[in-house]
Order: C-alpha cells, then sequence, then structure tokens
C-alpha cells in the first residue's frame, strides 16, 4: 500500500530523476517579516523613535495626598511648587553615648546669637580688649552644631573656606535599592554655601587701624553662618530643587528612583556615608537591612512633571516642610 503521493517514473527514453518537492523557502508571509525585521534595524541605527530630551521635574504640591491630609493641613500644600526641605545630621564622634543624635542636632535652635559687646560688659570698640577676654563663663551657647563635627569653625565657615566651599553632599537615584543589580541614572549635587543659615559666635576681632594688633579692635561675636540644612525653592535658592530626567518614556521607562546620600568632606577627602534612620535607634547598629535603611523613595508624575519623596519604610510623604524633613545621618560602620 502506498504511503505518500511520490511516484517514481523511468523510461527506456529519458533517463532522469524527476522528484516532485517544493523547493521554494519564499513561505507565505516571510517576505513581511523580513521588511518589518528592516525596519527595526534602520530605527536602531538611526534612532527614529527614541527621544533623548530631557526636562525639569519640580517638587509636587500635596493637594489631596492621603498621607498626609487633606489640602491646608500641611504647610505649602496649596502651593502648586512648595519648597522641599533637607536635613544632614553628623555624629558627634566625641560623645560615647550619642546623646547628639536625638537631642540638639535634629532640630536646630532657631538662633544661636551671643550677646553684642556692650551686653557682655565691653564697649562696642575697645582700646584694647579686657584681661578677661574671652570670660571664663560663656554668655552663649557655644555648643557644637553641624559642620564642627566635620572639623569647620563657625570663623572657617562664615569666612566661606576653601575646604569648606568645596565640600558637598551628593544624592545618588538609583533604578532599585538591591544592590547587586542597581544602576546609578542620575545624581544631584548640595554645596553647604547654599544651606539654611544661623546666628553662630564666631568670636574674630576686627581691627581697623590697628598699629599693633592691640588697639582699636573689637570682638565681632555673632554671625550668620550655614548648617547642614537646605530649604530649597524654584526661584532664589534652586540649586538642586529640579530633577532633570526624560520627557518621555521611549528610550528608558523609570519613573521610581531610590535616593541615597554621601557628604564629600573637601578638607579631609573622607567619603562620609549617610543613612535615613539614627544609628543608635537601629536594632542592630552594625548588621541590618541597607535596603531599608539607605534609601527614599522619589516618585516622578509625568502628567505635570513633578516629583514627591517618600519615607522608604513608612512610604509617608517627607521634604515638605521643616516637620517632616528628608533626613539623612551619618553613618561610620559602613
Amino acid at each position: 500500500m502506498a504511503v505518500n503521493r511520490i511516484r517514481l517514473k523511468i523510461s527506456d527514453k529519458d533517463r532522469d530523476l524527476i522528484i516532485p518537492i517544493q523547493t521554494s523557502f519564499d513561505e507565505t508571509g516571510r517576505g513581511d517579516l523580513i521588511n518589518e525585521y528592516e525596519h527595526e534595524k534602520v530605527a536602531d541605527l538611526v534612532n527614529i523613535t527614541k527621544d533623548f530630551e530631557a526636562t525639569q521635574y519640580r517638587h509636587g504640591d500635596c493637594i489631596d495626598e492621603s498621607t498626609v491630609g487633606a489640602s491646608g493641613n500641611v504647610p505649602g500644600c496649596d502651593d502648586p511648587s512648595p519648597n522641599i526641605f533637607y536635613n544632614f545630621v553628623f555624629a558627634d564622634k566625641t560623645d560615647p553615648n550619642n546623646v547628639t543624635w536625638g537631642n540638639n542636632i535634629p532640630n536646630y535652635p532657631s538662633g544661636l546669637g551671643v550677646p553684642s559687646p556692650t551686653g557682655s560688659g565691653m564697649s562696642d570698640v575697645a582700646p584694647c580688649l579686657p584681661e578677661d577676654w574671652p570670660p571664663t563663663t560663656p554668655v552663649y551657647d557655644d555648643s557644637p552644631y553641624g559642620y564642627d563635627f566635620m572639623d569647620y569653625t563657625p570663623a572657617e565657615i562664615y569666612k566661606s573656606n576653601k575646604d569648606f566651599v568645596k565640600s558637598f553632599f551628593k544624592l545618588d537615584f538609583y533604578d532599585t535599592v538591591n544592590r547587586d543589580t542597581q544602576k546609578l541614572y542620575l545624581s544631584i549635587i548640595l554645596n553647604p554655601i547654599n544651606g539654611v543659615k544661623i546666628s553662630r559666635p564666631t568670636f574674630d576681632l576686627n581691627c581697623d587701624g590697628a598699629l599693633d594688633g592691640i588697639f582699636n579692635c573689637r570682638p565681632e561675636g555673632e554671625k550668620f553662618i550655614q548648617i547642614p540644612k537646605f530649604n530649597l525653592d524654584m526661584l532664589d535658592n534652586n540649586d538642586g530643587y529640579f530633577i532633570y530626567w526624560l520627557k518621555e518614556n521611549t528610550f528608558l521607562n523609570i519613573d521610581t528612583f531610590f535616593m541615597s546620600c554621601k557628604f564629600y568632606n573637601g578638607r579631609t577627602g573622607k567619603i562620609h556615608r549617610m543613612i535615613n534612620t539614627p544609628p543608635p535607634t537601629l536594632f542592630n547598629e552594625y548588621n541590618f537591612d541597607r535596603e531599608k535603611r539607605l534609601y527614599y523613595r522619589v516618585q516622578l508624575d509625568k502628567n505635570d512633571y513633578t516629583y514627591r519623596v517618600f519615607d522608604y519604610n513608612t512610604n509617608v510623604r517627607v521634604g515638605l516642610d521643616e516637620t517632616n524633613e528628608i533626613m539623612f545621618y551619618e553613618y561610620n560602620n559602613i
């Protein structure tokens, strides 16, 4: 019984062997696939479909934000472009109990000013310094704050010491918290000179025309100097306020980033890692979940080109005012 339709016929006149099997490879639809493949490769080479245009994303409002309450309950909530608040806390390495973390550092006083020379029993312009200057019992609050723990004196900060000006905070934005697979896509630099200023005692001497450095000298007690807090806005202090990212998602469809922070000390050259939780409050200060403690979540909204920052652990919106600043704490064990 025949199992196929192929028959071989051999005659005395024609000795050629004819096998009636189709050998054409132009199957139905194959030509369309080839054309589609060509168009894809041409598009990859000339970048027809990819849009690399970047735009600025501003800090988004909090109207109808369920995490922070209804409109009007949070300062700046009705502002379409509210300020954003950062607070960076350095460790007091001379304090074995780390009491500085929870007391005076996270909430800087509104002013640490000292009495004027007249108020301390001195005339504004003294012929010479009194013998008890500086006073054995200070009349001012000389507690260390902020950059003091990075070995910068208030006088150096006021004079914009070159090492201080070269220092900066670096905010890095990653696509995931997994340190094995994450990619760094963008960074923001915050310079200390753009930070919030409060009155601090500097106690330099200002000598006008002094011949021997004694006469006509007066102590300059307090000056407004920077502390590691930032209140950034769209107009006046906007260095670091905006995030610049792709306008379209045709190239990279990423709208969620995870932000970490490091401080670069221009004097020592050291890099100080910072985390989102005070180290003494960790269950284990030397072994903790870094994915939860190193980052804040930054969400981009491509509908109105805004961004919002959330606490990675609680998912609460942060950075809207001084009561819920974006907090970073120095950590020395990484």
